[in-house]
């Protein structure tokens, strides 16, 4: 059997990145993933970045790091209510600043999505959906929306992080 480490939502957190991967590394697995959103609301974007770098982790590009990656006025993220969204835009801005230009070149370079086998099994890995990358897929939507993001996955296995849920 293949252990496989999938973890993102990483959104400038160095710490927190470095002591999942302490974590990780003491389960000795075979493959590692991330999902995106290295940058964004999190202080510490090009050391994140680094991190992740530093240890060749395949990743995917996240809505965040599209927004900062590209300078993109909007990171394409779901905000409720003006003062929600005044600070989003504010974090945008900020992370946009902060990320060094070579971090932004290497957020330029992730792929939308990886597509490996485990175990047997077709895995597909996005940061929102197989659709898009600011796409949230909770648990409370209609069964039959669930079902028709199931198929387009054309996976046996679809795992995502935007939602923020465990």
């Amino acid at each position: 059997m293949t252990r496989t480490a999938v973890f993102g939502d990483l959104h400038g957190n160095s710490a927190a990145t470095a002591a999942v991967l302490a974590d990780i590394d003491a389960y000795s697995v075979d493959a590692l993933y991330c999902l995106g959103d290295l940058v964004g609301y999190g202080a510490r974007p090009n050391e994140t970045i680094a991190l992740i770098r530093e240890r060749n982790i395949p990743t995917i590009v996240g809505n965040y790091d599209d927004g900062v990656g590209f300078d993109r006025d909007d990171c394409g993220c779901a905000y409720r209510g003006a003062a929600e969204h005044e600070r989003g835009q504010q974090s945008l801005s900020w992370s946009r600043a902060q990320t060094s230009d070579e971090h932004k070149s290497y957020l330029q370079t992730l792929p939308f999505d990886i597509r490996c086998e485990v175990s047997g099994r077709r895995v597909r890995l996005v940061h929102g959906s197989p659709r898009k990358i600011n796409e949230y897929v909770f648990e409370d939507r209609d069964q039959r929306s669930l079902e028709r993001i199931a198929r387009t996955a054309e996976s046996d296995v679809l795992i995502f992080v935007h939602s923020h849920m465990p």
